[in-house]
Formats: C-alpha cells, structure tokens, sequence
C-alpha cells in the first residue's frame, strides 16, 4: 500500500535509495562508505535504475551466492551483511531496448553465468525492428549483447525456476517517473512507479525513447541508481551546462 509519490528530482528525501557508487565503494571497502547500511531485509526485491556494466556488476553482488564472495575481495562488513540479505529479485531497468543496452558482453557473461540464477526476460521485448536490424549492422558488439540475452531468454523459458533460485529480471522500455513511499515505513522508498516507452527513430542508427503516458509501479525495498554522473561546475573555469561538464 502507497501513502504518497515523491518525484524523482525529489528522490534524496527517501531513505532505502542510493547511488550505485555509493554501493560499489561499501562494498569495495572505500573508509568514506564502510558505514552505510543497505536495506538488504525489508523485502526480497531490489531495482536498480540503469543496465550498463556498473548496473551489471552491482546486480552481481547482490545474486551471487556468498560462499563465492567470500573468496574475493570484497569488504568484511559487506560480505556479512550480504550473508543476512533478504534480496531474491533484482530488476534492471532500461529506458531502450536490448538492442540498445549500454553494457559489454563480458559483464553480461559473468552475470549470466552466476549459478542458481533464473534470467528473466519478456519476449515482446526481445522482438526487434528494422531500425533495430539496422543498429546491429553497424555495431557487432550491440548484436552480441542482444544474441546473449535472447539466448539466455530462451534457455530460461525452457526451465522451470526453482523455489530456491535467485531472479535476475531484464525490464527494458521503462523509465522511472515517481518513487513510492511507504505507509508502513514512513520516509522509506516501497517501489518505483515507471512510464512504459517506445522508440523514435532520429537520425540512422539512432533512436531515443519516448514515454508512452501508460504507468505501473514496481514494488522494491531498495532502489539504486546507475544511470552516471553529471558534473558540477568549478569556480573560474567555463562550463556548459547543457552537456553538463568544462568548455
């Protein structure tokens, strides 16, 4: 049940909502984030806004199975708090298609090959247009990506998920419109209210997305955005705020 929407400009009020960089340097060990506190038990479902590598590689740390983290890297105080995660559901969210996912196939593999885990992808998404064809012509890496993710569809479709297996669920032509507040947890982020997109063609081999007006909300505990970063300007150097970064 949801009390009220806070948009998204408006997201930091909300506690259960992080940037992934804040993500990856906790559990990277980074002294800065040692003490930041995921909400990893709340509920068995976390969205992460973006599908590119650092999407990919926090999706990573939160399926795979800690027996396997434990002989990483990874900080002590992320890998026990890891150990008492209630997450079993990981969506990513993509505003394109898998045509136009922003990742690599090697995180992608990785990410694939995670054991116990059931992929999940819709195969209307997986559907493609001649402007897509297009795209893939001229990127042999695009078509790669989009060869894994069909293959790893169609292998998931084939098997039943067992009780007991994590999801990794690909939501692609969604973008984020309003996060959603709990009623039970004032202050705290219960979901992701998202617009449905389509795409627009913009020039060969380019398209962007554009909202449809139709919505629906997408339950979670946990939110993380990895959508990159905007930079800020610096005293005394001149800077485009359009593109966001130094002239």
């Amino acid at each position: 049940m949801v009390l009220k929407v806070t948009k998204i400009l408006a997201f930091q009020s909300l506690s259960g909502i992080y940037s992934a960089r804040e993500f990856v340097w906790w559990y990277n060990g980074h002294p800065d984030y040692s003490s930041l506190k995921p909400d990893l038990k709340t509920s068995d479902s976390a969205v992460i806004l973006g599908q590119g590598n650092v999407a990919l590689d926090v999706a990573r740390i939160l399926l795979r199975p800690t027996t396997e983290l434990a002989s990483t890297d990874i900080a002590t105080h992320a890998l026990s708090a890891l150990k008492e995660s209630s997450i079993r559901k990981v969506y990513l969210i993509g505003r394109r298609g898998p045509v136009q996912a922003a990742l690599t196939a090697k995180e992608l593999r990785e990410v694939l090959g995670i054991k116990n885990l059931h992929i999940r992808i819709k195969q209307t998404d997986l559907s493609v247009t001649p402007a897509d064809e297009e795209e893939m012509k001229t990127s042999r890496a695009r078509k790669r990506i989009y060869e894994l993710l069909s293959k790893a569809a169609a292998a998931a479709k084939t098997s039943e998920a067992d009780p007991d297996q994590r999801e990794l669920h690909f939501v692609f032509f969604r973008q984020p419109d309003q996060f959603l507040e709990s009623d039970e947890r004032k202050g705290h982020v219960s979901g992701v209210n998202l617009q449905k997109t389509i795409l627009e063609s913009v020039g060969t081999g380019k398209q962007i997305a554009v909202g449809t007006g139709e919505f629906e909300d997408l339950n979670c505990s946990m939110v993380l955005k990895a959508i990159g970063y905007k930079s800020v300007p610096v005293n005394g150097l001149p800077f485009d705020h359009k593109k966001g970064g130094i002239i």
